[in-house]
């Protein structure tokens, strides 16, 4: 379980934050709005691996020169750094 995402300049988000609710959520939205970028960053943060890519320098943010992801998955608070 999740309760809190955070990114930096992480692919389309020049900052992004997400609380969940104990009871879950669901993620609805229109094409390339950031549904799959947010389970993305759950997996970089909880894998330090991208299902996508193995070039982590490619899901900063364009121009940024590198992101940052934190949260806390299964109660401990983590942190993914790639870059400045």
């Amino acid at each position: 379980m999740v309760k809190s995402l955070r990114a930096v300049n992480f692919r389309c988000w020049a900052e992004f934050s997400l609380e969940m609710p104990e009871t879950g959520g669901i993620f609805v939205g229109q094409n390339a709005q950031g549904k799959t970028s947010i389970l993305e960053a759950l997996c970089v943060l909880v894998r330090l691996h991208s299902p996508r890519t193995h070039r982590m320098g490619t899901l900063a943010k364009f121009g940024s020169g590198g992101f940052g992801i934190a949260g806390d998955p299964w109660g401990s608070e983590r942190q993914a750094k790639i870059g400045r």
